[in-house]
């Protein structure tokens, strides 16, 4: 009964803060705006997976003959905020940090981040974000009332389309188009960027800087574990993943490093206390998102749920296992081969008996899958970590 209400209430609470949001801008702009020529925002409020997959075009705007000239200012997540600092730092003059969960919850401080946009009198403003975000990129954009707006077309999925036909497509003075085609999301950003400035972009894969990582357990071999996500609906069960660490701490003498987020310290806890060995090491919530990033660079192999260590592996092309339930197949799994040779997507069995028919999943599974990932077998994922390893 809960998940039919959910939903509903999850509509309306998103409308209520749509009308608040228009209202309290109504208060910022009784104030009249100092336009500030020759300034950019670009915006991209979405988490770490997303900026790996958009960060490689940043010094393209930097460095074009559209905006080389421009005052650059980013738009982005906080939760991202170390992460582009180390490594993208020099292709922006400033940055405007919005922790989403704050902004989405609590008017006082979404009040404050329109008013800081709105202040900035930015001339150009820039949100490249293929899936659109009312309450978020959209609404950031029309804070700013620059004199350009621009942004993408967008996905076509289902009633977040509808919602910005109505409401938000207005905000924008410009929306380049996009292809019609499930496209791998690096693909769908660099369509993005090269619609914007007007030339063919040479980039062919995400790409960190593996001279900035610092190694955390220099001289080891090991094997990283992100045995959390985001979302519930993508976790791999502890136990799967304790049954993997089991074969691999008999049958290699790797060490298994587990990594991600605070809330994940106790899964990896949990395996070392069943092992009792000091081959397995727990980084959950001890590392900053550069270490992070470091101990995947570093690895031998990753083996996760469908995370953001996805990305940065393959940024720094480390051989990847991503266990994954089907969602938007074709956007951001499988990497193509020529952009990531070394990953490896092990799907419930209704997608690994079709993947000699990418047509059919492409369409199949663009937008959702109701398959279960625990319907994915420990050997199904040992079978490609023997073919890696």
């Amino acid at each position: 009964m809960f998940k039919k209400i959910k939903r509903p209430f999850y509509v309306l609470y998103n409308m209520v803060q749509f009308i608040l949001t228009q209202i309290l801008f109504a208060f910022v702009k009784l104030r009249p705006q100092v336009k500030r020529p020759g300034t950019l925002v670009l915006v991209r409020l979405d988490a770490i997976g997303d900026y790996i997959l958009t960060h490689d075009f940043f010094p393209y705007v930097r460095n074009s003959e559209k905006y080389k000239n421009y005052k650059i200012t980013l738009c982005a997540n906080i939760s991202c905020r170390s992460l582009i600092e180390h490594y993208d730092k020099q292709y922006f003059d400033d940055f405007i940090w919005v922790d989403r969960k704050k902004y989405y919850f609590n008017p006082v401080y979404r009040y404050g981040i329109m008013k800081q946009i709105y202040n900035a009198g930015f001339e150009v403003a820039i949100e490249s974000t293929y899936s659109r975000e009312m309450l978020f990129g959209d609404s950031v954009i029309k804070f700013t009332q620059a004199a350009e707006k621009i942004g993408c077309t967008g996905s076509q999925d289902g009633s977040r389309k509808i919602y910005r036909e109505m409401f938000s497509d207005r905000y924008y003075t410009k929306l380049l188009p996009c292809s019609d085609e499930n496209l791998f999301e690096f693909n769908r950003n660099k369509e993005f960027f090269e619609n914007l400035l007007e030339m063919k972009i040479p980039v062919e894969h995400p790409l960190l800087d593996r001279t900035k990582t610092n190694p955390l357990i220099p001289g080891e071999k090991y094997i990283v574990m992100v045995t959390g996500a985001q979302e519930p609906i993508k976790v791999w069960d502890l136990k799967n993943f304790s049954g993997v660490a089991g074969y691999l701490l008999k049958n290699t003498d790797y060490k298994i490093v587990f990594t991600g987020s605070p809330n994940e310290a106790d899964r990896g806890e949990y395996i070392a206390h069943v092992y009792n060995t000091d081959r397995i090491i727990n980084y959950c919530g001890k590392t900053t998102l550069p270490e992070y990033a470091g101990l995947i660079a570093n690895a031998t192999l990753v083996i996760t749920n469908d995370t953001s260590a996805v990305h940065v592996a393959a940024a720094f092309q480390v051989p990847l296992v991503c266990v994954v339930k089907g969602t938007r197949f074709g956007r951001f799994h499988p990497y193509p081969k020529e952009m990531f040779p070394q990953s490896r997507f092990v799907y419930p069995k209704q997608i690994e008996e079709k993947l000699n028919d990418i047509d059919f999943l492409l369409k199949k599974y663009r937008y959702g899958s109701p398959l279960h990932i625990n319907s994915i077998k420990v050997e199904q994922v040992l079978a490609v970590v023997r073919e890696l390893l």
